[in-house]
């Protein structure tokens, strides 16, 4: 029996990786005292046994305790009922004590142990698994309208008096994708038939609808926004001014104005120098080209309004020099389409040339008065020190500090040096404010905030010690000689975004951000009043716990009122607290308002089985007293508890400079599935080059991509291996998606012996950073002709074809790709199997026609095809075999 103990207590070490090691030994101990108690207890029961079996235990337990024999001497006869009665109960007291320690001792995760229905592949692909969540725009500084649930109406809910109000009834036949409301109420503009055009550009059709008090608003009492003499025309962006009912849009590259939206006021063009890809001459107008949407803007438009709405300012890309990137669509109808279609594409790779750039700002009320556009007299002339970029540079911020004040950023080609000025919009000169700039890494964009009536810049940027993490940084620009030095604050942790300024009730400046809080994988709200940081978020009684804030709304004018969203860990929730309660230094102040709970998905959620969620820090061995590689496991709901057994490690990688693997967000995808339904083990590892830990642990993978992120990814999956041998050293994957992609096939190169890596899945891999866009690439790598070494050393393809068998042809691989992929081209996986066949590595290979970077129309079918891979090398019965469909 004792030894069966011993057994467990292996058990319980080899299958339990979150207990510490003082619950281990607690355990232990509780189990071989309560081992003791039984043999004690036998020997209470066994007095009834015959004197012939009693001599003979009498012969054992005397070596011990000579007395012992005087317990039942030789004239005993028959039961002793009560002592038998206080062994049994002797053992059901010392048991119970055992049971409650091991309770006691178990660990604690960020998600509970919960055994239920273990997710299926349908759960987490066609979205039943996804928490919603409410577009909101704020009317007032106490009043919000969101959609309301059930329909497509919207809702005005006044928080001064918590009541609410249909504001615009629609049947739920009555399909919008995305409205907006003019700043008097007055007009709503709705989009229709939205068709995706990249990441974040669309076309769509607007419409604008007349709201009034005393009828109902329908949408076939609206009216069509588009050119004069056009109609059923989609729009690429549509907007309202700040402060009027005035109307900005682009259609064909160029950009419109109406002065009102009544259907009686036609539209005035602004721009006529649009065109399209597919001509010759490429110029874009109000909205960014695809290098500026993907890796600059991050946006649908690139116009913008001045506060009192009186100006425009907006950016032209011209792209006629920028070289053309087409691919084919194929189509889904052969009788309808015989031939293939060609999509053009200007797209510049690393070391070609980029498209140029130029700022303009126009009264729209004069062009509509004069009838004239202004074209190039309305052109803004870049600030002193610009000309150092030689004619090379982007416009990565454009931003309205005030009515006569515009805020822009010129930034080098190579991204380490920007030079931040205010631009006039009556003289078109622009003042240079400061210039910033980074040794040993590459420099990023936020939005800034003005305080002090703009005499003071709030912005995030890094300190002059590379030691120091990303912190707001504050510049005096209220004199004829601005400061040319930042003064930053110093954190033991990353900014990641101002949220809002405001005044306190002492007319001090409250800055209110998004930060790294407690620990990089959290984003907590933090409140700074002249230098002092305190967190307003991190002990908020709310019916979920949360660590994961984003998508925060302030109220106008005085923010006064905020939307909160929490992405988890939990299922996500959206609430309206008003900013007095949740600044309050009140841990579990409750008054705030659901707006969103996801109820309904928390409640399917309950019902399944969710893996469990265990966070840790590895030392690195390059850096024994640096940054430590954050990590997260996911646990199988059913993992054993006692039994030995070992699972496959399946490792989930990104590694892309700045980003976040290890986060506490909400998420429902893959690898749940994997660790839910078929007891794989999932680790996700952020390590050098990732962000949210400090400038110089992200500047590490400057100018050498492709080593040290995937070094540390080889490191920590042996240093987990090592650590808890419940996991399976010869069943080990890794799979990426884009820059994981290509992650995934590197950690295949430079896996060494003994071997991690059995198998490896690459979904849309970049294989040569040549054939990457410029933005992106040379951020980090800066030119091909001024950084040749890294350029062929990060690539795949140029390893011997021995070095790239011997590789792969231990690896069970699979490389997939869409063909219709705008962002990571096809070309990047055609040149990457050709390189593998030529050295005769067999492989498998999966293409999706007509499919973009994101593969969405056919994630079934993918996701199909990645976990077969995974569970037929990791010898597990396949997908198919075990009916998971």
């Amino acid at each position: 029996m004792c030894a069966m103990m011993f057994h467990d207590y292996e058990g319980i070490r080899n299958s339990r990786p979150s207990l510490l090691l003082a619950d281990q030994c607690a355990v232990f101990v509780a189990r071989n005292v309560c081992c003791f108690s039984i043999i004690a207890g036998m020997g209470f029961l066994s007095r009834g046994a015959s004197r012939k079996t009693f001599d003979l235990s009498v012969r054992k337990v005397n070596t011990i305790d000579p007395d012992l024999t005087e317990l039942n001497g030789p004239e005993s006869s028959g039961r002793n009922w009560k002592g038998v009665g206080i062994a049994l109960l002797v053992i059901a007291v010392i048991c119970a004590l055992v049971i409650l320690a091991i309770v006691l001792g178990a660990p604690t995760h960020e998600e509970h142990y919960r055994e239920g229905v273990p997710l299926t592949l349908y759960d987490v692909t066609d979205g039943s698994l996804n928490p919603s969540f409410k577009e909101v725009q704020w009317f007032s500084g106490h009043e919000l309208l969101y959609q309301a649930d059930g329909d497509q109406s919207i809702i005005l809910h006044n928080l001064e008096t918590n009541n609410t109000s249909t504001f615009l009834h629609l049947k739920a036949s009555e399909h919008i994708d995305s409205y907006s409301v003019a700043p008097n109420g007055s007009y709503v503009l709705v989009t229709q038939n939205t068709q995706k055009v990249y990441r974040h550009t669309n076309k769509a059709f607007y419409r604008v609808l007349d709201i009034q008090p005393d009828r109902p608003s329908t949408l076939n009492s609206s009216v069509e926004l588009a050119p004069k003499n056009r109609s059923k025309v989609k729009l690429q962006y549509a907007a309202f001014a700040p402060t009027s009912n005035q109307l900005v849009f682009v259609y064909e590259n160029d950009i419109y104005y109406k002065e009102s939206p009544s259907p009686l006021v036609g539209a005035v063009q602004l721009t006529n120098t649009g065109s399209t890809d597919e001509k010759e001459v490429v110029i874009y107008n109000g909205i960014p080209d695809w290098l500026y949407e993907e890796e600059i803007l991050s946006s649908d438009h690139a116009v913008w309004w001045s506060p009192d709405s009186r100006y425009l300012a907006y950016l032209e890309f011209n792209d006629t020099k920028v070289e053309t990137f087409s691919f084919e669509t194929y189509g889904g109808d052969s009788l309808t389409q015989q031939y293939v279609n060609n999509t053009k594409i200007r797209y510049p790779k690393a070391g070609t040339t980029n498209p140029t750039v130029t700022l303009y700002i126009l009264d729209p009320v004069n062009v509509a008065k004069t009838g004239r556009i202004p074209g190039r007299r309305a052109f803004v002339k870049p600030p002193k020190g610009v000309e150092d970029f030689n004619g090379e540079y982007y416009i990565t911020t454009v931003s309205w500090l005030s009515n006569d004040k515009l805020l822009v950023r010129w930034t080098n080609r190579y991204q380490n040096i920007s030079i931040l000025s205010s631009c006039s919009p009556t003289s078109s000169d622009c003042v240079p404010l400061i210039t910033l700039g980074s040794s040993n890494g590459w420099l990023e964009d936020s939005p800034p905030f003005s305080l002090n009536d703009g005499k003071k810049l709030m912005l995030i940027a890094p300190a002059e010690d590379e030691e120091q993490h990303q912190s707001i940084c504050s510049l005096d620009i209220g004199t004829e000689s601005p400061s040319s030095r930042l003064d930053c604050l110093k954190t033991e942790f990353d900014i990641t975004e101002i949220l809002t300024t405001v005044k306190d009730s002492q007319g001090r400046d409250v800055i209110y951000a998004l930060a790294a809080y407690e620990a990089p994988r959290f984003r907590h709200i933090v409140k700074i009043v002249e230098n002092n940081i305190s967190c307003v978020t991190c002990n908020l009684a709310l019916p979920r716990n949360c660590t994961y804030y984003s998508d925060v709304k302030f109220s106008m004018t005085t923010s006064q009122f905020l939307v909160l969203t929490c992405r988890g860990p939990h299922v996500p929730f959206m609430q309206i607290w008003s900013t007095h309660n949740l600044t309050s230094g009140q841990a579990g102040v409750t008054a705030h308002t659901d707006i969103r709970s996801n109820a309904k998905l928390q409640t399917t959620i309950d019902r399944k089985g969710i893996p469990r969620r265990k966070y840790f820090e590895v030392p690195l061995t390059t850096l024994p007293h640096g940054p430590k590689a954050q990590a997260e496991l996911l646990l199988p709901p059913k993992m054993a508890e006692y039994a030995v057994k070992r699972y496959p490690l399946l490792i989930k990688v990104y590694g892309g400079p700045g980003t976040q693997e290890v986060h506490t967000r909400y998420r429902m995808d893959i690898e749940e599935l994997m660790a839910s339904a078929h007891e794989t083990v999932i680790v996700r590892i952020d390590g050098r080059g990732s962000g949210f830990q400090g400038n110089k642990f992200k500047h590490y993978v400057n100018r050498n991509l492709g080593f040290l992120e995937i070094k540390d990814q080889l490191e920590v999956a042996r240093w987990v291996l090592q650590e808890y041998p419940f996991l399976d050293p010869n069943r080990v994957g890794i799979w990426g998606w884009s820059y994981g992609g290509y992650a995934s096939a590197r950690a295949v190169l430079l896996d060494t012996v003994p071997q991690v890596i059995k198998c490896a899945a690459a979904v849309a891999p970049v294989t040569d950073w040549r054939f990457y866009d410029t933005a992106y690439t040379e951020r980090f790598m800066s030119t091909p002709d001024d950084n040749p070494k890294a350029y062929e050393n990060s690539n795949l393809m140029p390893y011997s074809p021995e070095t790239l068998y011997w590789h792969f042809a231990r690896t069970s691989f699979l490389l997939v790709h869409g063909t219709a992929d705008d962002n990571v081209h096809f070309q990047q996986a055609a040149q990457f199997t050709k390189a593998l066949m030529k050295a005769d590595v067999i492989f498998k290979t999966q293409f999706y026609p007509d499919e973009d970077h994101s593969i969405r129309k056919l994630r079934l079918h993918l996701y199909h095809t990645l976990m077969e891979h995974f569970l037929t090398c990791f010898g597990s019965e396949s997908i198919h075999e075990k009916g998971d469909d």
